[in-house]
C-alpha cells in the first residue's frame, strides 16, 4: 500500500513542506535532509504518487478561508501565528488563504463574513464561530454545496463539519476545577464572566468547571454570569457591578478574553484584599502580568499556535489525500501559574 505524505514526512523526520521541496527539487533543504529523504523514499520503494497531486495543485489555486473572532481578542494572534506559518511550510501546494477578521459574536455579522469567503472564491472553510442555529444551518448548507468545513478553537453542537481542531473545553474547566479546589474555601459563591453564552466552548468550561467543584464535593454557589464579548470594557463595568452588588462573592472564573477589564474591577473593589480567588484561560501579555502580580492565581492554556498551524497543516493534506480522512486534534490543557508563565 502507498505511503501518504504524510506517512513519508514521519519517517524522514521533516515535515511535509520540506518532503514537497526534496520531492520537487525546489531547493532551500540542507544537503544532509535531502540525501536522509531520499534514501528513504529509495528504501521504501515510495512511488510518489501523492505528491504528483500536491504538484498538480500547484497549477491551480485552491483558496482557503478562515474565520476568526479576533478584532479585540489578542488571543487568536498565537493562532493565526500558526495560520502564517503553515502557509510557508506549505508554499509549493498552490494554496490561497484568506483570514476573515471580525468582532464579537453577533450570528449575522459571522453570517455575513463567512458568505464573504465563499463568494471570494474558498471552497474549504476553516471557522471559529458561534454555536447558534441560524449559523448551523448556513454551515449545513455550505457543505450541502460542496462546501468542505472544520471547525477551530470552537465546536460547534452538530456532526457535519468535517473535524474539529482545538481545546477540550470541558475538560479544560475540569481541569481549572481540580487546581482551585487545592486553593480555595469549602464554601464557594461565584461571578463567572464569560464571553459569549453563543459560544459552545465557552459554556463547556462552565459546565466543566461546576462539574468539577462538585465532584471534588466543595459547596458551590453560581451568583451571576456576564457575558464580556470579548471586552475589556465590558468585562469591566459588568464585573463591577456585580461586585458591588454581590459583596459576598468569593470566586471569579474568567471563561475567555476581557480578563484586564474584570481585573480593574476587581482592583478597584479590593476584592483581592477581601479574599476573592480569581482564575482564567490563555497567556496572553495582560494575563501574564497579572498572574506575576498574582492577581490571577492561575490560568489554564490551550496551544492556539497548534491548533493554527495544525488546521491548515491538516487540511492541505486533506486536499492532497483526494479528500479521504482527517481527524480531530485537540490540544493539551497547559496549567501556568507565576512560576511558569513565561
Amino acid at each position: 500500500m502507498a505511503l501518504t505524505i504524510k506517512e513519508m514526512a514521519a519517517l524522514a523526520g521533516v515535515s511535509r513542506g520540506t518532503l514537497d521541496r526534496v520531492i520537487h527539487g525546489r531547493g532551500g533543504v540542507r544537503a544532509e535532509v535531502v540525501e536522509r529523504v531520499n534514501r528513504i523514499i529509495e528504501e521504501s520503494g515510495y512511488t510518489p504518487n501523492k505528491a504528483g497531486r500536491a504538484l498538480a495543485m500547484n497549477k491551480k489555486v485552491t483558496r482557503i478561508g478562515y474565520l476568526l473572532p479576533s478584532i479585540g481578542n489578542p488571543f487568536f494572534e498565537k493562532l493565526e501565528h500558526g495560520i502564517v506559518e503553515a502557509v510557508k511550510e506549505h508554499s509549493g501546494f498552490g494554496v490561497s488563504v484568506t483570514v476573515k477578521h471580525v468582532k464579537g459574536y453577533d450570528p449575522l455579522v459571522h453570517v455575513n463574513a463567512i458568505r464573504e469567503l465563499v463568494e471570494g472564491g474558498c471552497t474549504y472553510l476553516a471557522l471559529c464561530t458561534v454555536d447558534v442555529p441560524y449559523v448551523r444551518n448556513y454551515i449545513k448548507e455550505l457543505m450541502d454545496s460542496g462546501i468542505k468545513v472544520i471547525t477551530v478553537n470552537s465546536p460547534l453542537s452538530c456532526d457535519f463539519p468535517l473535524s474539529y481542531f482545538g481545546s477540550d473545553y470541558y475538560s479544560a474547566g475540569q481541569t481549572s476545577a481540580g487546581v482551585f479546589a487545592m486553593l480555595s474555601p469549602l464554601d464557594v459563591k461565584c461571578l463567572i464572566v464569560t464571553g459569549s453564552l453563543s459560544q459552545r466552548g465557552h459554556n463547556e468550561r462552565i459546565k466543566g468547571f461546576e462539574d468539577g467543584l462538585g465532584n471534588h464535593g466543595i459547596l458551590y454557589r453560581r451568583i451571576a454570569v456576564v457575558e464580556s464579548l470579548d471586552s475589556d470594557e465590558i468585562s469591566y463595568e459588568r464585573t463591577l457591578k456585580q461586585l458591588r452588588k454581590h459583596p459576598e462573592i468569593n470566586c471569579i472564573f474568567i471563561v475567555a478574553a476581557g480578563v484586564e477589564g474584570c481585573l480593574r474591577a476587581v482592583k478597584e473593589e479590593k476584592a483581592k484584599e477581601k479574599g476573592v480567588y480569581v482564575m482564567s484561560f490563555d497567556d496572553i501579555d495582560a494575563t501574564k502580568e497579572l498572574v506575576k502580580e498574582g492577581a490571577i492565581e492561575y490560568t489554564i492554556c490551550q496551544e492556539p499556535f497548534r491548533q493554527g498551524y495544525r488546521s491548515l497543516s491538516d487540511l492541505i493534506q486533506y486536499i492532497i489525500d483526494n479528500e479521504v480522512g482527517i481527524n480531530d486534534y485537540i490540544t493539551n490543557n497547559i496549567i501556568k501559574i507565576k512560576e511558569n508563565i513565561d
